[in-house]
């Protein structure tokens, strides 16, 4: 989705079409229960410069079409499953977490072109078709006093069997399911999984994904635990099928 110079009129825009979008994907029906709740303002998402728009803490920029969002170091040791989860998610699987929004995270995919996963049905997901999805690098980034440091969100996971990083490779953006009128994401609040977690908006496509008994925090490379970071996704555009011979 290619977004024109920045506007308030645009920014509006986008924001409905946003919200509008996101609950049209997940196919979300609210609840007697949350029917009464004020519905959170479409000005949410603002421009910051062309082509670039904050959602609350999460920044999508169509010109890079990636999404980034702040989140901090959650351990600096010990096993992990989960890359990123919210501050009221499976804290003690993951490496970071963030207080951000699942559902908002999603927005913004979407907005910058994400499919996520095609329908499947519980049983189809559950036999290891997850990896269906559109493909993503993962970054996270630090100050190291003055200086900016980078690096693949795989370098900071350490596989136990081979006592190296977890070899780069790329993320598959499922974009989590629904589950009765609910997106399971926001509800279960898992962002980034190695594990296979058709829960999670992503997912390792790492060989070993399913090995919950070698994916250690990287300790040589991680910052101390509290450290602020801020997670980039990297959407990478869909991959040509080849030509059929006539």
């Amino acid at each position: 989705m290619k977004v024109p110079a920045s506007s308030a009129t645009v920014a509006r825009f986008l924001a409905c079409s946003a919200l509008g979008v996101a609950f049209a994907a997940s196919g979300a029906e609210l609840k007697e229960k949350d029917a009464a709740k004020p519905a959170r303002p479409a000005s949410a998402l603002e421009p910051a410069s062309p082509g670039v728009f904050e959602l609350r803490n999460v920044r999508l920029d169509n010109n890079r079409r990636t999404v980034s969002f702040p989140a901090a170091v959650n351990m600096s040791s010990n096993l992990v499953e989960y890359v990123v989860v919210c501050n009221d998610g499976k804290v003690h699987e993951s490496l970071l977490k963030t207080s951000v929004e699942p559902q908002d995270i999603h927005v913004a995919m979407l907005l910058i072109g994400a499919r996520g996963s095609p329908p499947q049905k519980p049983a189809e997901a559950d036999l290891g078709k997850i990896q269906l999805g559109d493909k993503i690098r993962v970054w996270v980034e630090w100050h190291v006093g003055k200086d900016l440091k980078r690096v693949r969100a795989e370098d900071l996971v350490r596989n136990e069997e081979t006592k190296k990083p977890m070899k780069q490779g790329l993320w598959v953006y499922n974009g989590s399911w629904i589950f009765d009128g609910q997106f399971v994401a926001q509800t279960e609040r898992s962002i980034l999984a190695i594990i296979t977690d058709r829960n999670a908006l992503a997912n390792s496509s790492d060989p070993q994904r399913a090995n919950d008994e070698i994916w250690f925090a990287n300790t040589e490379r991680i910052p101390n635990e509290g450290t602020p970071v801020r997670v980039e996704i990297e959407l990478l555009p869909p991959t040509k099928a080849p030509k059929k011979p006539r």
